[in-house]
């Protein structure tokens, strides 16, 4: 039995976590840029890091939000 998705649309859960991460980075980089080199140890306090740190805290809060949208079913076959 395999399971098949009728579209090739991706899964409501994908675009949401796809478009939040996309929209909220922008606003939570000014304070994490603020905010991280102050609390990281000295190596981890850099500008890529905290881009990094920025962009997976935008990504934690778009699954936060994906998890309670409800999806497409799939087909079983």
């Amino acid at each position: 039995m395999t399971t098949v998705q009728p579209t090739k649309m991706p899964t409501n859960k994908s675009l949401t976590m796809a478009g939040g991460t996309i929209l909220l980075n922008p606003l939570i980089q000014p304070a994490v840029s603020e905010v991280w080199p102050q609390i990281a140890p000295t190596v981890l306090a850099g500008e890529n890091m905290t881009t990094l740190v920025g962009a997976a805290l935008a990504a934690g809060i778009s699954l936060f939000f994906a998890w309670f949208v409800p999806d497409r079913p799939n087909i079983r076959r």
